[in-house]
This record gives structure tokens, sequence and C-alpha cells, in this order.
């Protein structure tokens, strides 16, 4: 199955309105790409101003331009770490379908975990959105988020179970039940067998 199908148009559009409604500095955008590329490719411009300086340093510091494979990518920060490839936010949900799909859909623990070691510019809360949004994982009930009641529910429930509620007033109050309300000292009714 092609990973477009893994989201509806609807859900695109939800993550459309997802990035925009949360912004973050750790995702890419075109332009971002494209200034980084700059930054790092062309030496001979200098930067404008002291915050341009300091952002430049970083780049240079924290990412490389890949030319043979016309790739930008973020370098390790420590020794554990390893060179991701950077996605830009509108290759996020086609990045994220790729891998979730070659994990056969296995969730978003396996996901974020292929994900997080091989790509830049994703976060984990990208991948839960998109994967609760999975049209093949919708269909599979093994594949749904499994869900505790609340305690809201769970009175709900109770309530509901319940036919009617007393309180102490009502059993101290109530008229006598001649079916359940017999004393011991009277005798049985005579059509009932004694012992």
């Amino acid at each position: 199955m092609d990973h477009d199908h893994l989201f509806s148009l609807g859900a695109r559009n939800e993550f459309v309105e997802y990035l925009r409604a949360n912004p973050n500095a750790r995702r890419v955008s075109e332009t971002d790409q494209i200034n980084l590329i700059k930054w790092l490719i062309d030496a001979t411009t200098y930067p404008d101003s002291q915050r341009e300086s300091s952002r430049r340093h970083y780049v240079r510091k924290s990412f490389a331009w890949d030319a043979e494979k016309q790739a930008l990518t973020s370098l390790p920060k420590g020794e554990q770490g390893s060179i991701r490839r950077v996605v830009t936010e509108d290759k996020i949900m086609d990045v994220v379908g790729a891998v979730h799909m070659g994990n056969g859909h296995a969730g978003w623990d396996a996901t974020w975990k292929g994900i997080s070691s091989n790509y830049y510019g994703i976060l984990r809360a990208d991948v839960i959105f998109l994967l609760k949004r999975c049209e093949v994982c919708a269909w599979d009930p093994r594949k749904r988020p499994k869900t505790r009641p609340s305690i809201a529910k769970l009175s709900d429930v109770a309530t509901a179970a319940t036919s009617k509620t007393l309180s102490l007033d009502d059993l101290i109050h109530s008229e006598p039940n001649p079916d359940i309300d017999q004393d011991a000292d009277e005798p049985n009714e005579p059509n009932e067998p004694n012992e």
C-alpha cells in the first residue's frame, strides 16, 4: 500500500492546521532549509547582525550539506548520535507514513524510534497526531489506542445501573412493606408450611 493512502485528505488538512497552530523551532520550513543550505555552502557572505552571526555559527556546528545526495543533514550531538536527514514541514507526513508503513504499523513508539534515529525536524507529537489518523490502523482493532475509562464514565455507569438511590431518611421514614418486613415473633401465614 502506498503511504499516501495512510492518511485521508481530511487528515492532511488537519495536519496543516496542526502545524500552523503548534509552531516549534525544531521543525524546519522550506525557507529555513534554503537559508541553512546557503549559510553552509556560501562562506563569503557576512552576517548582517550579531544575531545572524550566532545563528550561522550554530548552523555550521549542527548541520551539514551533503552535496552528493543533495541533502541537508543534522550532525550528531554526541558520540552516541548519528547523522540524520533534515525533513521540512511539507514532507513530515510522507516520512512518518513511510516509516510507519515500513514497520508494519507497529505503533507510536516503534515509529518514533525509526524517525528519531534517522530524521531531524519531526516531533514525537507530530508522529502521535498522524498515527491517530492512520486509516489502516483505524480499521484494525488491535492497532487502536488502549484507553482506560475515566472516573466520570465509571460513575455514569454505576448511576445507570442503580435503579433508585436511597437516602438514610428514605429508610427511616418509609412505610413498612408487608412482603419484606415481617417480625420473627409473628406466626407464618397459614398456607406456608411450618418446619
